[in-house]
């Protein structure tokens, strides 16, 4: 109930990291996600795209029934990148805002 009216955002950070671990690890030999079904381990795309499945398993359904949930890699060191992910958040923010006050649907 107290996210029924809210908009979500899944930030997967550190993606640098991410991009160097993988590169040394298979994550289907990891006991947590032996069920990491990519074609390689090392596929930074794969990966991100196993770990949001992964959530939004675990996000229940009626939630995601009602919602789009937004997910973005990010490195909060690259200005650059952040810089490009708030300007795609803005309006997801402004959007459910004017919705609150009954501005728009």
């Amino acid at each position: 109930p107290t996210f029924k009216d809210t908009a979500l955002l899944l930030f997967f950070n550190k993606s640098d990291l991410l991009r160097e671990k993988i590169k040394t690890i298979n994550l289907s030999n990891c006991k947590e996600w032996e069920d990491f079904d990519g074609t390689s381990s090392g596929d930074f795309e794969q990966v991100v795209n196993y770990f949001k499945r992964k959530f939004l398993q675990v996000v229940d359904t009626k939630i995601r029934s009602t919602k789009s949930i937004t997910c973005y890699s990010t490195q909060a060191t690259d200005s650059k990148t952040m810089d490009q992910v708030m300007k795609a958040c803005t309006p997801v923010i402004i959007h459910r805002h004017l919705m609150g006050i009954g501005m728009t649907t």
